[in-house]
């Protein structure tokens, strides 16, 4: 566990709530703040579920490419971790292009899908 400075979360959370505005203003590479941010802990959360490194991987990349495609749709009024939790959560239905309901897949022990990682 790592020892935290004082303010140092509340840094952080402005560095992502800024990286936001930065991105629903156009700046697509400021996503790339919230990719570093938030991967390793997408990825832990995705592997304890899926319990596959290529399909944790796959899920990782959806979570992401969904929260960008939603980020219209966060509001301040949640943490933006707890939002991208939701994401990750509850998986996309239907959305072939960016590998279709993950977790249902993991659970039904389908093959996923190759993805390309995409450099945002």
């Amino acid at each position: 566990m790592q020892a935290t400075i004082p303010g140092d979360t509340q840094d952080k959370y402005s560095q992502i709530e800024l990286a936001i505005e930065r991105i629903k203003a156009g700046e697509q590479q400021a996503y790339e703040i919230i990719i570093r941010q938030f991967e390793r802990q997408m990825y832990t959360y995705c592997f304890y579920i899926l319990k596959n490194h290529e399909a944790t991987e796959d899920a990782v990349q959806d979570i992401f490419i969904r929260a960008y495609e939603h980020l219209h749709q966060y509001s301040r009024q949640t943490s933006f971790s707890a939002w991208l939790y939701k994401i990750a959560y509850h998986p996309s239905k239907g959305n072939t292009a960016a590998g279709s309901n993950w977790f249902s897949r993991s659970r039904n022990k389908s093959p996923s899908p190759k993805y390309h990682l995409i450099k945002v």
